[in-house]
């Protein structure tokens, strides 16, 4: 697996092999691309089941416009 990621100032080339097995890639009805979260990414890295994740509510901090 090879990944360009984005980040604050400028751009990581991740690579990981696998001796056996494959990785998990989550379903998606996009057709322009797949989109996924930074959590979603490291359980399919380490191999975790994406099919029942249950992920629970989180506090989020926002600020305000202005």
């Amino acid at each position: 697996m090879k990944l360009l990621v984005w980040e604050d100032n400028g751009f990581t080339l991740y690579y990981k092999r696998l001796e056996q097995g494959r990785f998990e890639l989550p379903k998606s009805d996009d057709p322009t691309g797949l989109t996924i979260k930074w959590e979603t990414l490291m359980l399919m890295v380490s191999g975790i089941k994406l099919e029942k994740i249950i992920r629970k509510k989180r506090y989020k901090f926002y600020k305000k416009p202005g």
